[in-house]
């Protein structure tokens, strides 16, 4: 199985898993007893779907067509219909921009790639930025998407001591505190000019870094796309502070 590329050969969410392609090799080698670091892979997560799909009786289900936008509640819900959940299939369908990556990828184009994620199709959602921004609002600030004590569990922050970001991040289940100050001292401090609640993402010509700012009650979003030629990005940034919720 390729990175976005879906597989023919896992049908079943367990088949993937089972089999020896579901490894992922980590350098350094992720050597350390239970506890004692903390290292970052997305892998992990996939997994963990996998896993907890299956657990709830999805063995037999149309994984490859989940449908995402059962997590909000129904009042919630009604303010994202205008966001689209990508489940396979090329991203050009639902994308009004190519993507483009200079550099190293400069030959690389989003939008003829699957919009699964290792072939799990749980991760993409296509949205304006305004709407980014909300979700995040809802999900972190206010949250009326999950529960809570699962959104605190969530800010679980540990510096990432191992591996890719050592020392840069701290993470903690699907979140970072991260940094994006050029005078910042590492590890982030939540609070510290230039930090941010959330996750950012920089892959193939696209930039989006969303997320929240506790301190003003605000959330926001930032979304670009890189040009064909060189790194010169062009794009929206929104910043909500709903005064209904201040």
């Amino acid at each position: 199985m390729r990175r976005n590329r879906q597989s023919p050969l896992f049908k079943r969410p367990l088949e993937y898993p089972k089999s020896r392609h579901g490894a992922a090799k980590q350098s350094p080698v992720f050597l350390c007893n239970p506890g004692n670091c903390t290292s970052y892979t997305s892998t992990n997560y996939i997994l963990a779907g996998f896993v907890a799909l299956g657990a709830a009786g999805g063995e037999t289900a149309d994984w490859s067509a989940l449908d995402q936008s059962q997590i909000f509640p129904k009042p919630v819900g009604a303010k994202y219909q205008h966001c689209t959940f990508a489940d396979k299939g090329q991203l050009n369908k639902s994308l009004t921009i190519a993507g483009a990556s200079g550099g190293i990828f400069r030959h690389t184009r989003v939008a003829s790639q699957d919009a699964s994620i290792l072939g799990w199709t749980c991760g993409n959602l296509i949205s304006p930025a305004s709407a980014a921004a909300e979700f995040f609002y809802d999900l972190l600030l206010a949250k009326r998407i999950i529960p809570g004590d699962m959104v605190d569990a969530m800010q679980d922050w540990r510096p990432l001591s191992v591996g890719w970001a050592k020392g840069q991040i701290q993470y903690g289940t699907g979140l970072m505190i991260q940094q994006t100050s050029w005078n910042a001292t590492y590890p982030p401090v939540l609070g510290s000019w230039g930090s941010y609640v959330g996750h950012g993402g920089d892959t193939y010509g696209f930039l989006s870094e969303s997320g929240i700012l506790p301190q003003f009650n605000a959330s926001f979003s930032a979304i670009a796309n890189q040009a064909d030629a060189g790194f010169c990005s062009r794009g929206v940034g929104l910043l909500t502070s709903p005064l209904a919720e201040l």
